[in-house]
């Protein structure tokens, strides 16, 4: 779990995903709320919870612990992932520039230079009650949203994406990532940590 609005900052950083706070908000509740049945229904040798900033600011442990649940071993060398060929390569990328570096703190908390006021508040009206079930301080009052702003929202946010796409190569970024998380699969398939 991060903090949705570190996270939605970031979506709105990117090349991918929503293009405005308000769906950018609706996606990580959405994301909050599919796995709450499972955290629910599950004992705590099925699932563990793991926040993005306990894990920044505290890898070792966390990694350690991890490892523990999932009866894997530790390596130390777990934390050297920015020194892999693909942590190289992606870590060069805009998007994926974090992989580049080690474990960092500095992502915390870049909603409150990212996101404008208006933007942390349409946050708190999507999302604030899950932000605040996942153990996160609303720190701004929501705001009204009409149906209507919601509406032109969703609509603004599918004519982004759309002329995104058509652009030029932009068929190409969308698609060449997809492929590299298909090959990346296909690859897990025959190292035997994959399957169907």
């Amino acid at each position: 779990t991060r903090d949705g609005r570190d996270a939605s900052a970031d979506y709105l950083e990117s090349g991918f995903g929503p293009t405005n706070i308000f769906c950018a908000a609706e996606i990580w509740r959405m994301c909050w709320n599919a796995v709450k049945p499972w955290r629910e229904q599950l004992g705590s040798d099925q699932w563990m919870d793991v926040k993005y900033e306990e894990l920044v600011k505290n890898p070792t442990a966390l990694l350690k612990a991890i490892c523990e649940f999932l009866g894997e071993e530790y390596f130390e060398s777990m934390h050297d992932f920015h020194r892999s060929e693909i942590g190289k390569s992606r870590g060069a990328t805009r998007d994926h520039k974090p992989l580049g570096h080690p474990t960092s703190d500095r992502y915390i908390g870049i909603h409150k230079n990212l996101l404008s006021l208006r933007d942390q508040r349409i946050f708190a009206t999507v999302a604030g009650k899950e932000l605040q079930e996942a153990g996160y301080e609303l720190d701004v009052e929501p705001m009204e949203i009409t149906e209507e702003d919601q509406a032109l929202y969703r609509e603004l946010d599918g004519r982004i994406r759309a002329a995104t796409l058509d652009a030029p190569e932009g068929h190409i970024v969308y698609e060449s990532y997809n492929d590299w998380v298909i090959d990346q699969r296909e690859e897990r398939k025959r190292q035997g940590i994959w399957k169907d």
